[in-house]
């Protein structure tokens, strides 16, 4: 449970990283994952890299795309909490958190009204 949503269902491995390859249009190259759907449209994704460059490069690229501007995301802001940078963004009516954690890079979907209870929560869980 993730500030009192509760998780609905749970994806892993083979499955998760084709459900992240999909997202993208293109294959990622994530050997591994997680996704965890929670009720109020939340949803924390966490992508397994085999580095923490490659992690970089992802975050790093996904930030130039939504900075550069697309139809999903908009007002992209960057936070810190304590040495983490925390991106932050619009899009389909939610806002959307995503960062670095050593090789895993984690993206935080928040329901809609309740987005800095969930994410924070989210944060403390994957962290």
């Amino acid at each position: 449970m993730v500030a009192g949503y509760r998780l609905q269902r749970s994806i892993t491995g083979a499955e998760a990283t084709a459900a992240m390859d999909e997202l993208h249009g293109l294959p990622i190259e994530v050997p591994d994952g997680w996704i965890g759907e929670y009720e109020g449209g939340g949803t924390i994704w966490v992508a397994q890299v085999e580095s923490e460059e490659k992690a970089k490069e992802l975050v790093d690229r996904m930030t130039a795309a939504i900075d550069d501007g697309t139809p999903f995301f908009t007002n992209l802001e960057r936070s810190e909490f304590g040495d983490l940078v925390v991106y932050s963004a619009e899009g389909g009516g939610q806002r959307h958190y995503y960062y670095q954690l050593g090789t895993q890079v984690i993206w935080v979907t928040a329901p809609p009204g309740d987005e800095g209870t969930f994410f924070h929560e989210a944060l403390a869980a994957v962290r």
